[in-house]
């Protein structure tokens, strides 16, 4: 070992003969090197942050994660709008993940729907998260949902729902046609006529997984 070394943190470290003293404080400490050999033995623990991103990367990995087309044009807007859908998924573990933190990978974009195709084609995508200051990355996939063209020939707009202090908001509606709300589970949460806004408000009864659809629309959120 050198005239001089160093333990670093997370590290719980023993000395054995001869005896040195360590000098330092906080998460590094020092001693200088005798002139016979030393033993150092190290126990190295875990960070809470590292505790509560393995906590949560089963949430992340379990998930099912749909974007519309306009979200999704290229790899970065694609993981800001993924930020922000996992943040949802997230809220109340105290943990938060910014788009510098995902990778997207084998990105396949959405094509719009037109006369020949009117449904359009979904793409495909892959990503994986892994936040500053932690080891392990949370993997998973998603569908990028092509925009349609409606009966007139121009695209509709895109079923978007999220979630803010357990409200729903849903914009994006048929004006009236018949929305519904269900749990995971399949309980009927809510149904009503979109009105001529196209777009609604609902209180949710508890935190969870909700299925909002709109006709043949249909989109998972995490409330």
């Amino acid at each position: 070992m050198s005239d001089h070394s160093t333990a670093t943190a997370g590290a719980s470290v023993r000395l054995t003969t001869p005896s040195v003293t360590l000098a330092g404080s906080g998460n590094i400490r020092t001693f200088t090197m005798p002139a016979s050999d030393v033993t150092v033995h190290a126990t190295f623990a875990k960070t809470a942050l590292q505790l509560l991103w393995e906590q949560v990367m089963s949430l992340i990995e379990n998930a099912t994660f749909t974007v519309p087309q306009e979200y999704a044009s290229n790899s970065n807007a694609l993981a800001a709008y993924l930020a922000n859908l996992i943040n949802q998924l997230l809220q109340g573990t105290g943990f938060t993940v910014t788009p510098g933190d995902i990778v997207v990978f084998s990105f396949t974009p959405a094509t719009a729907g037109d006369s020949a195709l009117p449904a359009g084609t979904n793409g495909v995508f892959g990503f994986r998260v892994t936040p500053s200051g932690t080891y392990g990355s949370a993997y998973n996939t998603g569908t990028i949902t092509a925009t349609p063209v409606g009966n007139e020939g121009i695209a509709t707009p895109s079923l978007k729902a999220w979630t803010i202090d357990g409200t729903l908001h849903v914009s994006g509606l048929t004006a009236g046609q018949t929305w519904r709300v269900h749990t995971i589970l399949g309980t009927l949460v809510y149904q009503g006529a979109a009105d001529a806004s196209s777009e609604a408000t609902l209180p949710l009864p508890d935190r969870g997984v909700y299925i909002v659809s709109d006709g043949n629309r249909v989109i998972k959120i995490v409330n």
